[in-house]
């Protein structure tokens, strides 16, 4: 075993694994990414259109994004945070597939963190970005962050709807010459209800011998393995 996989096995926060469902009915596990996921980044990376592409990263050279894959793969949990969403299903797959990513990256003098997603096409419109944005706002706010700053295209209307949905109080600090906006999303007081009123069960994973259980050295969970209500 390398010892980067050493590393990530002794310090990998499970605890952060929870099971969601989308307003479309879409149930998702959703769970904290470690060294070992770097190849289902990069099949995510490759899932992506050149359009979506574009959106997360800002340029559709996908070759430098390769060169990318170990550091996104590779997460300080004290400065940092991603989260893997995974379809639940019925039937376990071959191997576990990220339909979505959401990460941010903590700017410690401002107590706030720069905040990202990416879904896969297929995906999209089903909910899957608010989710991962109201987890991620949980985990900042447990970190006594006070907000996020994101760069979106101006024209990114779909990322520009889910945060207007988020809990934020959202101000447009600059726009730069490549139609790119920054925005500063400020956290509103906590409220009794979550805003994407989400079905949130904290879901600590058990490990198994049974090979219907985990595939290779990540969790699977079949749609049995969270409760959902109607």
């Amino acid at each position: 075993m390398k010892s980067s996989e050493v590393r990530d096995k002794e310090r990998y926060p499970e605890e952060l694994a929870t099971c969601r469902k989308t307003k479309t009915g879409l149930e998702l596990f959703l769970r904290p990414i470690k060294v070992s996921d770097e190849p289902l980044l990069r099949d995510l990376v490759h899932g992506l259109s050149d359009k979506s592409l574009y959106r997360r990263f800002f340029t559709k050279w996908r070759a430098m994004l390769e060169g990318q894959l170990p550091e996104l793969a590779m997460v300080d949990y004290e400065r940092a945070m991603a989260i893997a969403a995974i379809a639940m299903k019925d039937e376990v797959p071959e191997k576990e597939e990220f339909i979505g990513v959401g990460r941010y990256y903590i700017n410690p003098k401002k107590h706030t963190a720069v905040i990202a997603f990416a879904v896969r096409d297929d995906y999209q419109n089903q909910g899957i970005g608010l989710v991962l944005l109201s987890y991620l706002t949980d985990l900042a706010r447990r970190q006594g962050l006070l907000g996020f700053t994101a760069a979106v295209l101006a024209n990114n209307e779909t990322m520009l709807h889910v945060f207007a949905k988020g809990d934020f109080e959202i101000k447009k600090e600059m726009s730069l010459s490549i139609g790119v906006d920054i925005l500063m999303m400020t956290f509103r007081q906590v409220k009794p209800e979550r805003p994407d009123s989400a079905i949130v069960l904290p879901y600590l994973p058990k490990r198994s011998n049974s090979s219907t259980s985990h595939i290779h050295d990540s969790v699977y969970i079949s749609s049995s393995g969270c409760q959902f209500s109607n």
